[in-house]
Order: C-alpha cells, then sequence, then structure tokens
C-alpha cells in the first residue's frame, strides 16, 4: 500500500481521481506526496541526499515497474565488470603515473590495452557481479518475507525489495563517471561505499515505524548482507572486496 512521504503512514490513495491532486494524510494532515507535483530532478537530488521523504516515495509511491530498475541493475552490473576488469589490468602491468585512472580513451591509447581482452572477460565478470547482486537480493528477499507485516500482498513486498535491491546497485552507474574523466584509481571504493550506504537506507525505510527491536534488526541484516557479499567475493575471488 502506498505512503504518505511525510509520516510513513499507509494511505488508500495518491491521487484524488475527480480533482486529479495529491489527497492529504488524515495522519499528519500533510500533502501524501508531494513529488507527484515535483520534477524527477528533484526527486533524485533528495534521493542522492538520503531525505526520507524521496525514498519512501520510490520505494512505495513511484509508478514505474521493477522492469526499469532491473535494466538499471544490468547496466551497472556490467560497469562493475568493466571496472573490475580495467582496474586488475592497471594495477598489474602499469608503471606510468598517467594510466592510475580508467578512462577509456587512456587505456585505448596505452601499451596495456592489448592485455584487456575485454571480449573474452567481460562477460563472465558480468555473469559474476549479477550472481553476486543476485544473491544479496535472494538476502533480502527473505528478510522481507519474514519481517513485513502480516496480511500483505506477498508479490507487493517482493517487488518493494527487489526495488531497493536494484536501487543500490544502480548507484554503481556512477562508475561511468571514471571512464570519462581521469579520476584516481583510489577513488573508485567512494562508489563502493555509497552502495552500502543507499542499501542501509533503502533498508531502513523499509522498516519505518517499526519498534526499536527491528531497528537494531535492520542493522543486522546489513551486516549479514555485506558479510555476504565479502563471502561470495572470498569464494570466486572475481573482485577486490572493495573496488
Amino acid at each position: 500500500m502506498s505512503r504518505c512521504i511525510e509520516c510513513g503512514q499507509e494511505v488508500p490513495r495518491l491521487i484524488n481521481p475527480d480533482t486529479q491532486t495529491v489527497e492529504h494524510c488524515d495522519a499528519c494532515d500533510s500533502s501524501v506526496d508531494l513529488y507527484f507535483e515535483f520534477n524527477s530532478l528533484h526527486l533524485w537530488i533528495d534521493m542522492i541526499l538520503l531525505q526520507r521523504r524521496a525514498w519512501i516515495h520510490i520505494l512505495y509511491n513511484s509508478n514505474k515497474t521493477i522492469k526499469h530498475y532491473l535494466q538499471g541493475a544490468c547496466i551497472s552490473c556490467f560497469l562493475e565488470a568493466f571496472v573490475s576488469r580495467s582496474k586488475l589490468v592497471i594495477t598489474k602491468r602499469s608503471a606510468t603515473p598517467e594510466l592510475e585512472s580508467i578512462q577509456i580513451v587512456k587505456i585505448a591509447e596505452s601499451p596495456i590495452s592489448s592485455y584487456m581482452n575485454y571480449t573474452h572477460t567481460l562477460p563472465t565478470l558480468f555473469v559474476f557481479s549479477a550472481s553476486e547482486s543476485i544473491f544479496i537480493l535472494s538476502m533480502l528477499i527473505w528478510f522481507g518475507k519474514h519481517f513485513e507485516p502480516k496480511g500483505g500482498l506477498y508479490k507487493n513486498v517482493i517487488e518493494r525489495w527487489v526495488k531497493a535491491a536494484c536501487i543500490a546497485t544502480n548507484v554503481k552507474m556512477f562508475y561511468a563517471l571514471f571512464l570519462v574523466w581521469v579520476i584516481p584509481l583510489s577513488a573508485l571504493q567512494i562508489v563502493d561505499y555509497i552502495y552500502f550506504i543507499w542499501l542501509f537506507r533503502a533498508v531502513s525505510v523499509m522498516v519505518l515505524g517499526k519498534s526499536v527491536y527491528f531497528s537494531v534488526l535492520h542493522v543486522a541484516i546489513l551486516s549479514l548482507l555485506v558479510g555476504c557479499r565479502i563471502f561470495f567475493r572470498y569464494v570466486t575471488e572475481w573482485s577486490p572486496q572493495i573496488i
């Protein structure tokens, strides 16, 4: 069910069908979702700033389908595979300071471009990246199935947690900036940290309004998710723990 972005209270509908205006929340007397009156840029800025209102809108009230978020997650996994391969080769074979980045132009002009072997390595790395995301997604779905309120539609529960996982994965699109601009390899870690922060924010919104027990539990489940990723990369060795 949809929620008021101000107080988190469940609401029967977001838009009044007669006036085509945003409904008011009976609990807090605010507009249930002002993002329907704003443009997308405003929403994404608030989302990046971890505003709770923006995350409630995306997870509960947005009209975008799961397919939209899954497409973004697939692109993110491909970028992660490209970054992992590029960093591995540059770290092992580059002895020149100017190649301490993964800018595509510099890689193409450097002698180590022949070692990248993207055609043969990217498909395998993409499978590993996607499998890792699916592994974490399965843990989120398990969490959502067991701790969502009783009586909710199972399909809606699954969709929300899939959306949460995909949104966190989509942060890896920031890797595209490293392909265009000269940014030090050490800065790649920032994207990984933001991924965990977004995952933390998504889960915190999903347990909105729950007891202190759930607040502690959501920290525990996030620790479990981090542990799952560390375990997956330890077993497969497809990528460093923190890129």
